[in-house]
């Protein structure tokens, strides 16, 4: 959430360097709305994630991203909404900062 820094644990299950990143970490359900006073809260169960990294041509990486097993549920749902938008963002981060050295995550979390 913007504005806070967490300590979120991970537990790796699998890493190939240049390759793949794989690991497992708690899941959060609902939906982000302070205004409407809405905060995720812990799901019970956890989430896999993958990040892979494919060679393209000179100087170009493909970085895919999936996170999977969310509960078919509207919090559920919702979890997984929140998670893809931070995905997106740190997808762009990494880019300005790979590309231009950039950090776009300094000061905002």
């Amino acid at each position: 959430m913007a504005g806070q820094s967490e300590i979120v644990p991970v537990r790796v299950e699998k890493m190939i360097p240049n390759k793949l990143i794989r690991f497992r970490w708690a899941a959060s359900e609902g939906i982000y709305a302070p205004e409407e006073g809405k905060t995720p809260h812990p799901g019970g169960y956890d989430t896999t994630v993958e990040i892979t990294f494919e060679s393209l041509n000179k100087g170009e990486t493909l970085v895919k991203i999936i996170e999977g097993e969310w509960r078919n549920t509207e919090d559920g749902l919702q979890g997984s909404y929140q998670n893809c938008q931070g995905w997106t963002n740190m997808s762009c981060c990494l880019k300005a900062y790979v590309e231009y050295g950039v950090n776009l995550r300094k000061g905002f979390f």
